[in-house]
C-alpha cells in the first residue's frame, strides 16, 4: 500500500492506475485469509448458538413441580392454639409451656370451626399423589383432517398422518356453517414429563415451526391420547356425568393457535392449577378454528365471531344436558372476543339467569370503547364475578392496536378500564409481572399470576387475594421485589367455604419465572444475524474489488 500511495497522481488517468494497483495488491495477498476468517466467524457463531441453546434448555428444564414446602408456614399462628384443652390430658409438657389460659381467651372461635375444614383445605403438597397426566373434555367447530374422518381414538405414537397433533385443522367443519351440529365434542389426555416446571410447556426446540427433534413424553408435554365423540352428544354427556363432578373450567384460546397448541395450553393450566384435584372440577377446552398463522389476524377475528353459536351450544351441553352446577371460563386474547359476543347473544335472547361463577378475561383483544358499550353491563349479569387482567407491557396487543389504526385494546392500560368501577367487575393490572418475550401469555407463564387465578377460581374476593393490592377503584399486583419474598400465601375466604384457606399449588416462592431463556435465545439470534451480515458484506466487498 506504500507503493500505491507514492504513485497516486492527482487527477484523471492516475485514479484508474490506483484502482488497478490496489486490485493487484489484493490479488497478490490472495483470498485464503479472507475465506478462512469467514469460516472461523461462522463456526464461532454456530458454537455460540449451540451453547446458548443448551443453556436455555437447562433453564427451561430446571426445577420441578415444587418442593412441597410452604404449606406449613402458611398456617396462621392460631394453628397451635385450636387445641389447648385436649392436649392438657394427652400431652402435659406442651400445655405447661404454652400457657393455656391466654389461648382459650384469645381465640375461642377457631377451635370450634377449624378442626374439620382445615386439614382438607390446607393439605401439604407432599400428601398429593404424584401424577403425570390430566384428562380434558373439549368442544370445537374445527374440521377434521381428511384422513381422520373415520377415526375415533388416536394416540401420540400412532403411525400415519392421523394423530392427536394433526386431528383437527384450521378450517370450520364441513357441515353447513350455522347449524347446531357443527359442534364436535370429545376428550384428550395431556402427559407431562417428570421435570415439568409450572408455567412452562416443555417442547422440542424448533426453528420457524420446524422441530429439531421428535417429541418425547419423557421430556415434552404431549397429547398422549385423543377420543372424539363427533356429534354424539348423548355419549359425551354420559362420559362427563360418569366423572361425578359438578364443576367445569373452560379455557378458550386466542389468535394464532392450532388445536394441538390449545390442547397443551389447557392441559398446562389444569395441571399447574390442580383443577381436577383441588377444585374437584372438570378441565375443559373450547377450540375455535384459528388459522394458526400470524398473517391471518383479520381472518381469525371474523372466524372467532362466527363461532359464537357453536360455543353457546357447548355451554348448553354443560349446563342443561350434563347438569353441571358451577361453570368457570378463562379466555385469552382473541378468545375474549368470542366469549364476550357469545354471552351477549345469550343476554339478548333473554337469558338473564346467571350462567357462570368466575369469568376471567386475560389480555382481551377487544376494542376498549366497544367493551364499555357492549359488554361492561352485560357480562357481570351472567357471572358471579368478572375479572379482567391488563398489562401495559403486552407487545402483542400493542401491535394489534397499531394494526387497528391506533384503537386502544381492553387488555392495555391505554384502554382506560382501570378507572371503571362496576359491581362484580374487577380489573387487575399485571404490568409489573414479567412473562414471555411478548408479555402476552403472562396469565399462564407467571407463577404469581397462576397463584392469583387459583385464589380467584376458589372464590376469594379481590381484597382476600394476597398477591394484589388496591390501585384506585381496582387492583394491581405487588412489585416483584415483594412477590419474590413471599414463600407461601393463603387465599381469602369465599362464600362457599368461609373458613377455608387454600394454598396455591404453584412452586414456592411465588416469584415470576426467569426470563433468561428468552434473552439467551434473543442474544443468540442477534449474534447469528450480525455474523451472517458481516460475512456477506465482506464477501460482497471482495467481489467488488476483484
Amino acid at each position: 500500500m506504500r507503493i500505491i500511495a507514492e504513485s497516486a497522481p492527482e487527477e484523471g488517468r492516475g485514479r484508474r492506475v490506483v484502482r488497478m494497483d490496489a486490485r493487484a495488491a489484493v490479488m497478490e495477498r490472495g483470498t485464503k485469509p479472507l475465506s478462512r476468517w469467514c469460516y472461523v466467524t461462522a463456526w464461532v457463531a454456530l458454537l455460540l448458538v449451540i451453547a446458548i441453546g443448551a443453556t436455555a434448555c437447562g433453564a427451561f428444564r430446571r426445577g420441578g413441580r415444587g418442593d412441597g414446602g410452604g404449606v406449613a408456614a402458611v398456617e396462621p399462628p392460631s394453628s397451635p392454639v385450636p387445641a389447648p384443652p385436649p392436649p392438657t390430658s394427652t400431652a402435659p409438657p406442651p400445655p405447661t409451656s404454652t400457657a393455656p389460659p391466654p389461648p382459650t381467651s384469645t381465640a375461642p372461635p377457631p377451635p370450634t370451626s377449624r378442626p374439620t375444614p382445615a386439614p382438607a383445605a390446607a393439605r401439604p403438597r407432599s400428601r398429593l399423589a404424584p401424577r403425570s397426566e390430566v384428562e380434558i373434555f373439549y368442544g370445537t367447530n374445527r374440521a377434521r383432517l381428511s384422513t381422520c374422518d373415520r377415526s375415533r381414538t388416536v394416540r401420540w405414537d400412532t403411525s400415519g398422518s392421523c394423530r392427536p397433533n394433526t386431528f383437527y385443522t384450521g378450517s370450520q367443519t364441513h357441515r353447513d356453517a350455522g347449524r347446531v351440529d357443527e359442534l364436535e365434542v370429545g376428550s384428550f389426555k395431556v402427559a407431562f414429563p417428570p421435570g415439568h416446571q409450572p408455567g412452562n410447556i416443555e417442547r422440542p426446540l424448533s426453528i420457524f415451526t420446524i422441530d429439531l427433534r421428535r417429541e418425547d413424553p419423557s421430556r415434552d408435554v404431549v397429547i398422549s391420547e385423543l377420543s372424539s365423540f363427533g356429534t354424539d352428544y348423548d355419549a359425551w354427556v354420559r362420559a362427563v356425568k360418569s366423572t361425578g363432578k359438578q364443576e367445569a373450567f373452560v379455557f378458550v384460546h386466542g389468535y394464532n393457535t392450532r388445536f394441538e397448541s390449545a390442547a397443551r395450553q389447557a392441559g398446562q393450566l389444569a395441571f399447574d392449577l390442580e383443577i381436577d384435584r383441588d377444585f374437584a372440577g372438570l378441565p375443559m377446552l373450547y377450540s375455535w378454528p384459528s388459522q394458526g398463522t400470524l398473517e391471518a389476524y383479520l381472518l381469525d377475528y371474523d372466524i372467532s365471531l362466527a363461532a359464537t353459536q357453536a360455543f353457546n351450544h357447548f355451554l348448553d351441553l354443560l349446563k342443561d344436558s350434563a347438569g353441571l352446577s358451577r361453570i368457570h371460563i378463562i379466555a385469552h386474547s382473541m378468545g375474549n372476543w368470542l366469549v364476550a359476543n357469545a354471552l351477549r347473544e345469550r343476554s339478548l335472547r333473554g337469558g338473564t339467569e346467571r350462567l357462570l361463577e368466575q369469568l376471567v378475561l386475560a389480555a382481551p383483544d377487544i376494542p376498549a370503547d366497544g367493551f364499555r358499550e357492549r359488554f361492561l353491563k352485560t357480562l357481570p349479569q351472567l357471572a358471579r364475578r368478572v375479572t379482567l387482567y391488563v398489562s401495559d407491557n403486552d407487545k402483542a396487543l400493542r401491535a394489534s392496536a397499531r394494526f387497528r389504526t391506533g384503537i386502544p385494546r381492553a387488555g392495555l392500560l391505554d384502554g382506560g378500564l382501570m378507572s371503571i368501577s362496576e359491581p362484580r367487575f374487577d380489573v387487575v393490572d399485571a404490568t409489573l409481572l414479567p412473562a414471555d418475550f411478548l408479555d402476552h401469555s403472562y396469565y399462564a407463564t407467571n407463577h404469581s399470576m397462576l397463584a392469583d387465578i387459583y385464589c380467584l377460581l376458589h372464590g376469594s374476593p379481590a381484597d382476600g387475594r394476597p398477591l394484589i393490592v388496591a390501585a384506585g377503584v381496582n387492583w394491581s399486583f405487588r412489585p416483584p421485589s415483594v412477590l419474590k419474598d413471599l414463600k407461601a400465601a393463603t387465599c381469602g375466604a369465599s362464600r362457599e367455604q368461609p373458613e377455608a384457606r387454600l394454598v396455591p399449588p404453584i412452586q414456592s416462592p411465588l416469584a415470576p419465572p426467569a426470563s433468561g431463556p428468552a434473552l439467551l435465545w434473543l442474544t443468540g439470534l442477534i449474534t447469528v444475524i450480525v455474523a451472517v451480515a458481516g460475512a456477506y458484506f465482506i464477501v460482497r466487498r471482495r467481489q467488488r474489488m476483484s
